[in-house]
C-alpha cells in the first residue's frame, strides 16, 4: 500500500490531504482538510475510467487501468492536483502502520 501527502502550492507548511491506495484490496482512502481538493480528487476518479492508451513502437493499444495498478493513484492525483496542489510525499505503507496516526501527523 502507498500513501501520498498533498499540499496547496501556496501553503508553506499545511498539508491539504492524505490519500492511501491499496492495490491488493482494490480500494483507496482520502482524508482532506480541503473540500476543494476532495471534490477535485473525486472528479478525477470518475474521469479516469478504467483504460489507458499504451504506445508500443508505432502501435497504440488500450490497457486496463484500475485500482490494482500502481500507476492508478499517480494518474488520478496528477489530474486532481492541477496547478493548485502538489504531491509532497509518497511513501510505502505497511499493515503494521496505523492509518489514523499518519492522518494525524499530516492533517492536525
Amino acid at each position: 500500500m502507498k500513501y501520498f501527502v498533498i499540499k496547496n502550492k501556496k501553503s508553506k507548511t499545511t498539508a491539504a490531504a492524505v490519500v492511501f491506495h491499496d492495490t491488493t484490496a482494490l480500494h483507496y482512502i482520502i482524508r482532506s482538510n480541503s473540500e476543494a481538493f476532495r471534490k477535485a480528487f473525486e472528479a478525477s476518479v470518475r474521469f479516469m475510467g478504467s483504460t489507458k492508451l499504451v504506445k508500443d513502437g508505432n502501435k497504440l493499444s488500450v490497457s486496463h487501468l484500475g485500482l490494482e495498478s500502481d500507476y492508478w493513484a499517480k494518474s488520478v492525483l496528477d489530474k486532481a492536483c492541477g496547478s493548485h496542489w502538489e504531491v509532497i510525499k509518497q511513501c510505502d505503507f505497511s499493515l503494521d502502520d496505523n492509518v489514523d496516526s499518519i492522518i494525524k501527523k499530516y492533517l492536525s
